[in-house]
C-alpha cells in the first residue's frame, strides 16, 4: 500500500540527502533569476542610452558636413579652384544621406518635426541660390555675391534650425536619462531588496529545515527514555515523512506496540484469572440466592398434592353451590401455588408469566376493590420470548405492597411489553406512594430484608443477568408521591438457553 502522502507532499517524501540538495539547487536557481533581471534590466537601458547618443552623433555628424559642404562652397567663389567646385557637388549627396539618416532617429515630437522640416526646406533652398550664385560665377558676372549673400543667410538659418533640433534632442535625452537613472536606482533597490528577502527566506529555511530533524530525534529520544523508564503508554508517533527520521518513526512505533502487546498480553492473563475468580464468587453468590428461593418455595410446599386436590374440591363445591366468584378466585390460588412450586432455574415464556401477573392481580383486586386497578398489554409475540421464571410477578408484588396498599386512595399498576428496534421492553409502572433515591437504593440492594417474603428485586436483577449474560438493562426510577417504575429490557433475539440458571 502507498504512502498516502507521498503524492500530496512530495517534498515529505524525499530523504534527507535530496531534501538539500534540493534547498542549494532552489538557492542558486534564485540568485541566478535575480542576477539576470538586474543584468537585463541594465542592458535594456544602456541600449536607450546608446540610441541616444547615437541619435546625438548623427546630427553632429550632419552638422559637420553642412559646415564642410558650405565652406568648400565658400572657397570655390573665393579662390575659383576646380576641386574645391567638385568638392561641394560630391558633398551634396552625402549631406542628403546624413540628413535622412537624422531625420529618421531625431523626429522625437512636434518641435522636432517642424526643425526638421525647416532644414530640409532651408537645404534645398540653400543650394539653389548656391547653384545660382556658381553659374553666375562662371559666366563672369560680378553680381554672384549677392547670390552668396543670400545663400548665406539660408545657411545661417539652417545652423541655427540645426542648432535647436540638437538643443531638443539634448533636452529629451536629460529627461531620458533621468528616468533611465530614476529606474535603474529603482532596479538596484529592488536588487538588494530581493537578495535580502531571498536571503532571510534562505536562513529561515534553513532553521525550519534543521529543526524538522532535530525536534523529531529530541521526541523520539525523550519517548525511549520513557519507555525505558517503564512508561509503557507512550503515543504513537505520526509518521508523515519517507526520509530517514519517517524510518525510524515506523521502526520506533513498531518496537513500542509490540512490547506494549506483549504487556498487554501478561496483564490479560492476569485480568482472565481475577476474573474467573469474581466468577466463582458471583457463581456462588447466586447459588446461595437460588438456594434460598427454593428453600423459601419448599416451606409453601406443605403436602402439595393435598393441597391442589383440597383446593379443586373446594372450587368444583363453589361452582355447584353457585357461587362462581370464589371459584374463579380458587383457580386463580392453584394457578399461583402450582407456579410457584415450580423450579426457579426453569426458564419460563413471556406470555405465561403475563398469565400469572393476569391471575396475581385478580386475586388482589378482589382483595382491594377499586382501590387496585391495573393493565396489561403487549405488541409483541410473548410466546417467542423467554425469562427467567419469578421475573415480573415479584416486581408486581412489590408494587402492590409498597405502593398501592400504603395509600387510602389505592392506585393503578400498568405492565407494557413493546418493541425497541432490536430490543425487547418491559415496564412495570405503579401510581402509588413512590420512594425517594435513598429508598430506591434500599429497595434494590436490600428488598429481601423489606419484604420479609418473596423474591426480591435484586434476586430478579441477579437472575437476569446471569440468564442474559450482561446484555440486559435494568432500571429503575421513582419520584415521591408520584410512582414508582422498573424497565428491563432485554434482547429480542433471545429466546432462552436450552438448559437453566446454573447454580
Amino acid at each position: 500500500m502507498k504512502n498516502p502522502f507521498s503524492f500530496r507532499w512530495p517534498w515529505r517524501a524525499l530523504n534527507i540527502r535530496n531534501k538539500m540538495l534540493s534547498f542549494y539547487v532552489a538557492m542558486i536557481l534564485m540568485i541566478l533569476v535575480i542576477n539576470l533581471s538586474v543584468s537585463l534590466t541594465a542592458f535594456r537601458y544602456i541600449k536607450v542610452f546608446d540610441e541616444k547618443l547615437s541619435v546625438y552623433y548623427d546630427i553632429q555628424e550632419y552638422r559637420l558636413a553642412w559646415v564642410s559642404s558650405h565652406e568648400s562652397f565658400f572657397r570655390y567663389l573665393r579662390d575659383r579652384a576646380q576641386g574645391q567646385q567638385e568638392l561641394y557637388f560630391s558633398s551634396i549627396p552625402t549631406l542628403w544621406q546624413f540628413f535622412h539618416q537624422m531625420k529618421l532617429k531625431a523626429n522625437t515630437g512636434l518641435q522636432a518635426e517642424f526643425q526638421l522640416t525647416a532644414i530640409e526646406r532651408g537645404m534645398t533652398e540653400f543650394f539653389r541660390r548656391a547653384g545660382y550664385a556658381i553659374r553666375m560665377l562662371d559666366s563672369g558676372d560680378s553680381n554672384y555675391y549677392r547670390a552668396y549673400v543670400d545663400a548665406r543667410r539660408v545657411y545661417d538659418y539652417v545652423s541655427g534650425y540645426t542648432e535647436i533640433l540638437l538643443n531638443i534632442n539634448l533636452n529629451a535625452g536629460s529627461q531620458t536619462y533621468a528616468v533611465l537613472a530614476a529606474r535603474a536606482n529603482n532596479v538596484r533597490i529592488l536588487s538588494f531588496i530581493s537578495t535580502a528577502v531571498v536571503g532571510g527566506a534562505f536562513f529561515l529555511f534553513a532553521v525550519l529545515f534543521s529543526n524538522s530533524i532535530s525536534r523529531p530525534i529530541h521526541r523520539l529520544a525523550e519517548l525511549s527514555s520513557r519507555i525505558a523508564g517503564g512508561d509503557l503508554e507512550v503515543e504513537i508517533l505520526p509518521v508523515e515523512r519517507a526520509d530517514e527520521v519517517g524510518t525510524l518513526f515506523s521502526s520506533f512505533n513498531a518496537m513500542s506496540r509490540s512490547i506494549r502487546q506483549m504487556v498487554e498480553g501478561l496483564k490479560e492473563k492476569a485480568d482472565l484469572e481475577r476474573r474467573l475468580h469474581e466468577e466463582e464468587i458471583s457463581m456462588e453468590r447466586m447459588q446461595r440466592s437460588l438456594q434460598e428461593a427454593r428453600f423459601m418455595g419448599l416451606q409453601s410446599q406443605i403436602n402439595p398434592h393435598f393441597l391442589f386436590n383440597a383446593l379443586n374440591t373446594i372450587s368444583r363445591t363453589a361452582m355447584f353451590e353457585g357461587a362462581e366468584g370464589t371459584s374463579g378466585l380458587i383457580k386463580s390460588l392453584a394457578t399461583l401455588f402450582r407456579y410457584h412450586l415450580r423450579d426457579p432455574r426453569k426458564r419460563i415464556s413471556l406470555a405465561e408469566e403475563l398469565t400469572i401477573l393476569r391471575e396475581y392481580l385478580s386475586i388482589q383486586q378482589y382483595r382491594y376493590g377499586d382501590r387496585l386497578r391495573y393493565s396489561i398489554e403487549s405488541s409483541v409475540r410473548t410466546e417467542e420470548i423467554y425469562v427467567p421464571a419469578f421475573t415480573l410477578q415479584p416486581l408486581v408484588e412489590n408494587a402492590v405492597k409498597h405502593g398501592i396498599e400504603p395509600r387510602e386512595e389505592g392506585g393503578e399498576i400498568f405492565v407494557e411489553v413493546q418493541r425497541r428496534r432490536k430490543r425487547i421492553e418491559i415496564q412495570v409502572r405503579d401510581t402509588g406512594c413512590g420512594m425517594d433515591s435513598e429508598e430506591t437504593e434500599g429497595m434494590i440492594h436490600a428488598s429481601r430484608e423489606r419484604d420479609g417474603a418473596g423474591i426480591g428485586i435484586s434476586n430478579v436483577r441477579e437472575r437476569l443477568a446471569l440468564f442474559y449474560g450482561g446484555r440486559e438493562d435494568f432500571l429503575v426510577t421513582s419520584e415521591k408521591g408520584v410512582g414508582t417504575t422498573v424497565t428491563i429490557s432485554i434482547p429480542a433475539d433471545k429466546k432462552g438457553g436450552e438448559g437453566c440458571i446454573p447454580f
